[in-house]
């Protein structure tokens, strides 16, 4: 197979090196109620996973933290390269202290009601219409497995899908700064290695960094092509 990489990447073993990475993904908001919410989503989420749901209503931004109790696949769709995407049905269960922003999340159910679907101890779930567009992040540490001047393999325990755009930090030495970047998945496969067929590769390809940071990286590639 010939290596098209534009630069050339170098393991990382040995070496504890992490990556924080924030995923978003859009997702539509199936029925909600003071304590979850379904939604339906274009990628797979992780049961007991802890994501955040983000979505607005007439100028109000509301964000709540949500455990994933359920999941199914329930379709698919097919992208403008022809690709088959599966699309997942997913139930949260909101989770923290949240009095206010309950509330608040009342008035919007209140607000969006069309059919009172059923009644549940932790109130009366809704179907909403209209613009039920909403976003869904989750905070990752992973582990860098390699690296280049142009991007990184991660260990995730997330499936994401290629041509996702996220922000990430990762710290190359010990009591300096971490270095910041936009990046874009191009790659995403199961199993790093044998012993983690749970886990998934992350191919990253970095889209922007500042200068200061990118020499920061070229300085630590090219330390690392001495040993390799």
């Amino acid at each position: 197979m010939v290596n098209t990489r534009k630069h050339q990447r170098f393991t990382l073993e040995g070496l504890d090196i992490c990556a924080r990475t924030l995923f978003n993904a859009e997702a539509e908001i199936i029925n909600i109620s003071a304590t979850g919410a379904s939604i339906r989503i274009a990628r797979r989420l992780n049961i007991d996973g802890v994501y955040a749901l983000k979505f607005s209503y007439r100028d109000n931004c509301f964000t709540v933290k949500g455990r994933v109790v359920w999941e199914k696949l329930t379709g698919s769709k097919e992208s403008q390269e022809g690709e088959v995407i599966p699309i997942y049905t997913a139930g949260l269960e909101f989770q923290g202290e949240l009095p206010d922003k309950l509330k608040q999340i009342g008035t919007f159910i209140e607000e969006k009601v069309t059919e009172i679907r059923e009644r549940r101890l932790g109130g009366i779930r809704i179907r909403v219409t209209g613009d039920d567009s909403a976003v869904l992040s989750h905070l990752e540490t992973c582990r860098v497995m390699d690296i280049s001047l142009g991007g990184m393999s991660m260990e995730s325990v997330h499936e994401v899908p290629t041509g996702t755009g996220f922000r990430l930090q990762f710290t190359i030495k010990e009591n300096e700064p971490p270095l910041f970047c936009s990046g874009r998945v191009a790659f995403c496969r199961n199993g790093p290695a044998p012993a983690n067929p749970e886990k998934y590769t992350v191919g990253v390809e970095f889209i922007e960094m500042s200068e200061g940071d990118r020499e920061k990286l070229k300085r630590f590639v090219d330390s690392l092509s001495i040993y390799q």
